[in-house]
């Protein structure tokens, strides 16, 4: 019987670091979670494999019958294994990280290609090559298929050709979302796909996920509960699920970790619904919406896949280039601000000169949060309600009972789910807050009175600029002056008054808090570095640094200007500066986009 006495012993592990343990046999570690692995060492190509994987327990039976003469017995393979993986936790083995298909590690990418040689792609500000043994520990999962060797020559009109997507904006978020994916480090947000029924929603989320994760197994939908979602996640690098019809918010809030927390993955989800209702789940996704096709312009599924594998190699390759580009962009690139998702933004608009004109990205991301927003508002009747109520007022005061009559009537002309009873409504108004709160509606409590009556003060105002969005995207990025501001406020006259219910309210006849809104104007990406998007640059600096987001609307602001993005026109707002318009009245006309 084969045991450690025996001159047929399995082989140990050589001393860490040493030239035998390069070349020949294996080297035992663990990771910091408590896991062992073993690097195994064939001709020069290093392998990283579970201890406890049926592939170490084939490789080391293989290997103890070149040096028996026979293969070990089952339960003696099983406890030469436990006794491995127990040498492979104590103190003073190698502790490392490893990782799925993609790692960042002393300023480079490197990129697992899972084929049968190992190799891998390394990523620098200098370009991007092949290599048999990068520093960081690969590891595969079962299932994990190989991506092709790169070849130079793609084009990002290739890649428009294979998705149903015509939105320019969109395109751009697309882009940037993978570009993000392939770059582990830090969060990264959710992609969502929506559509109506045969939009192939399902064909792009397997074009995606084949891109830059090919996967043997096919697509499936979201896990019921949060156990099964991080059984799945450990299975592989980018998560896919397929025709989700509802969130739960356990499931938010899972989604939301896995998005942001640590081991973040890159994750997209299809629907037709809009299945994101929950504002902090919002913050952290994209939202894109997938075209129909008409019948002369559809292909056949076994055409799509053979026009995407002819591109396949090429499409990565620019990829590649992206990042690298990134690499090579990002110390210099210093945002005015960022928004939630930091690290996505920072990245994206590091990478996108790459691809699109500076100042494409943040102007394209900022709108997308801005339709977010009004999606969530539409879609949540308290806060529908709440906006509908303040387009006259500037404040409201009073108890949640109060306020639920006053809703009530706005209420009744809903479907859907509305509060119940004054109770009800002060929950929701709590998660309406986040949304209403980002196109000027402030929602605060306060203690009155002997009673100490809980009350609601809901109130109209222009938000800070901290938080608006970034036009400046690097230090290098080309200037162009804007087009003119509107010289012309807004009427700023208001009265206070008491309704019927003792609520104090204070009118505001002339403005209502709006989320941006779209134009008929259509410019592609490269005309948008012509289009005066930079803040920075503006003629005056002054209104430059008074800029805000167009979720900020209400009565204090102006228009100052607007970006053109594809076939949409997004308009940039700036504070009132009293001290210089005293007049009150309509806003003037701009020169900029569509009327």
């Amino acid at each position: 019987m084969l045991n450690e006495s025996t001159s047929l012993a399995i082989p140990t592990t050589p001393p860490p670091g040493s030239a035998e343990g390069a070349a020949e046999g294996f080297e035992l570690f663990h990771t910091p979670a408590g896991r062992a692995f073993a690097d195994i060492c064939t001709q020069g190509v290093r392998q990283t494999l579970p201890v406890s994987s049926d592939a170490f327990r084939r490789w080391l039976q293989v290997d103890v019958c070149e040096i028996a003469g026979k293969a070990p017995s089952a339960a003696e393979l099983k406890r030469q294994v436990g006794l491995l993986e127990a040498k492979a936790l104590q103190p003073g083995t190698p502790e490392r990280e490893v990782h799925l298909r993609t790692a960042f590690a002393d300023g480079r990418i490197y990129l697992d290609l899972c084929d049968s040689s190992w190799r891998a792609v390394e990523v620098g500000p200098d370009g991007w090559r092949l290599t048999y043994n990068p520093p960081v520990r690969f590891i595969r999962e079962p299932g994990m298929s190989a991506l092709p060797v790169p070849a130079p020559g793609g084009s990002i009109e290739t890649l428009r050709s294979l998705v149903n997507i015509s939105d320019e904006t969109d395109f751009v978020l697309l882009v940037a979302w993978l570009v993000d994916a392939l770059h582990n480090e830090g969060g990264h947000p959710i992609l969502v796909l929506s559509g109506a029924e045969g939009t192939a929603k399902s064909t792009l989320v397997a074009i995606l996920k084949a891109l830059i994760d090919p996967s043997s197994k096919s697509l499936s939908g979201l896990p019921r509960t949060e156990h099964e979602l991080a059984t799945q996640v450990g299975l592989g690098y980018l998560q896919a699920f397929d025709n989700v019809r509802g969130l739960s918010g356990q499931m938010s809030d899972a989604l939301c970790r896995l998005s942001t927390g640590g081991g973040a993955r890159p994750i997209f989800i299809n629907g037709i619904d809009d299945v994101v209702t929950r504002p902090d789940l919002a913050d952290r996704c994209l939202f894109v919406t997938c075209d129909a096709i008409p019948d002369e312009r559809r292909r056949s599924e076994v055409q799509l896949r053979a026009d995407f594998e002819k591109a396949h190699p090429q499409l990565l390759a620019l990829l590649l280039d992206a990042l690298s580009h990134g690499l090579r962009m990002l110390p210099t690139t210093k945002p005015n601000g960022l928004p939630r998702m930091a690290d996505f933004a920072l990245w994206a608009t590091a990478c996108e000169t790459a691809i699109w004109p500076a100042g494409t990205f943040m102007a394209v991301y900022h709108h997308n949060i801005a339709q977010a927003v009004e999606t969530l508002i539409e879609t949540d009747a308290v806060a529908s309600a709440v906006r509908s109520m303040m387009v006259e007022r500037k404040t409201w005061t009073g108890t949640a009972a109060k306020l639920f009559i006053t809703l009530t009537p706005a209420f009744s002309r809903m479907g859907g789910k509305v509060p119940a009873s004054p109770r009800d409504l002060a929950v929701k108004l709590r998660k309406a807050a986040t949304p209403l709160g980002k196109i000027g509606i402030t929602v605060e409590y306060h203690l009155q009175g002997h009673n100490r009556d809980r009350i609601i003060t809901i109130s109209s105002e222009p938000k800070g600029g901290d938080d608006r969005p970034p036009a400046s995207t690097t230090t290098s990025a080309a200037s162009s002056p804007p087009p003119p501001p509107s010289s012309s406020p807004f009427s700023s006259s208001a009265s206070s008054a008491t309704d019927q219910d003792g609520d104090t309210t204070t009118a505001e006849p002339n403005s209502a808090p709006a989320a941006a809104t779209d134009a008929a104007h259509h410019n592609t990406p490269s005309e948008l570095a012509d289009s005066g998007q930079q803040a920075s640059h503006a003629g005056d600096a002054d209104d430059a640094d008074d800029e805000i987001g167009p979720h900020h609307i209400n009565n204090s602001v102006i228009l100052s200007r607007q970006i053109d993005v594809g076939d949409r026109s997004i308009p940039v707002y700036r504070r009132k500066r009293h001290s210089r318009n005293k007049q009150s009245g309509p806003p003037a006309p701009t020169t900029s986009g569509a009327s």
